[in-house]
């Protein structure tokens, strides 16, 4: 006999945004519902870890340069001017505070070598180094 099992809420994806929000929905409702996160790989193997996976903040604006605005061209620009805008200013304007609360919560970001920081590239549709956070994969 299959199990059947009842969720409140399932996620789909298990990657930083599925996790993120599995852990704000038990936080607005207490612990109240039941949550399922699905994923049809690893964990450890989500788009937030793969290559072009991690997430992108303005978090060091004095030291490279970077804005927000900046970040939002550069995201608009890279959906091929298709993104909602407003979505957009809203995700850049968030995006710092979410990098350093999950930093807190202990999600294994690479680091430059600089004490505290994290890894800044320069990838294609970038105007200029931002920080690209990637998580650190542990080989076993």
């Amino acid at each position: 006999m299959v199990e059947v099992l009842k969720y409140d809420l399932v996620i789909i994806g298990s990657g930083l945004a599925g996790l993120r929000a599995a852990f704000e929905a038990a936080r607005v409702s207490q612990g109240k519902i039941r949550i399922a996160v699905l994923s049809k790989v690893h964990a450890m193997r989500s788009h937030s870890v793969s290559a072009e996976g991690g997430a992108s903040a303005v978090l060091y604006p004095k030291e490279t340069g970077d804005s927000i605005d900046l970040h939002a061209y550069d995201t608009v620009k890279g959906s091929d001017f298709l993104a909602d805008q407003d979505a957009v200013e809203l995700l850049v304007q968030e995006a710092p505070k979410e990098i350093i609360f999950m930093d807190h919560l202990g999600v294994p970001w690479s680091r430059m070598i600089r004490v505290g920081y994290f890894r800044d590239h320069l990838e294609a549709c970038r105007s200029r180094g931002r920080p690209s956070l990637r998580i650190r994969v542990a080989s076993s």
